[in-house]
This record gives structure tokens, sequence and C-alpha cells, in this order.
């Protein structure tokens, strides 16, 4: 997990690992929302214009925390709050 987080953070620029990388708080964990963004703002960076090496590094930290099963289903509801 730390090496495909720090592969993903590799990818990004100063600005990006600053909005990426948010200290661990009661505020910060409060303004997490599992809304699709239209409906809730979310903490970090948007995945909907990275780079090609940005989004596989990205999905690469995904599929390690999650696994297979877990990944294609994050995957599924991506493309559901895309649609």
């Amino acid at each position: 997990m730390t090496c495909a987080a720090e592969a993903f953070l590799s990818t990004l620029s100063d600005e990006q690992k600053s909005i990426v990388s948010l200290p661990l708080s009661q505020e910060n964990a409060a303004r997490w929302s599992n809304f699709p963004t239209p409906f809730g703002q979310r903490n970090g960076i948007r995945l909907d214009n990275p780079s090609e090496t940005q989004l596989a590094a990205a999905e690469a930290v995904v599929k390690v925390a999650l696994g297979s099963k877990g990944f294609d289903k994050a995957m599924e509801i991506r493309m559901a709050d895309d649609g």
C-alpha cells in the first residue's frame, strides 16, 4: 500500500500534493462525502482529467487497498457517478 501511494504521489505536482496530503483531523474527516461530486464536496484532487500516468497510479492504489473485486466495484461506482 505504501509503495502504491508513494508511486501515485510521485506523479503529482507540488500543488496537487498539497491538495492530496491532508492532515488527519476531525475537520477533514467531517468534510468527507460519499455523494457524487455535484451533491457533495470531496477532499483531494479530482480524477476527471489526470494524465494517463496519474490515473494508472491512482487506480493502482485503489486496487491494492480493495483487492480485485473491490477495485471492480469501485470502478463501477465511479462510472455510475460520472454518468
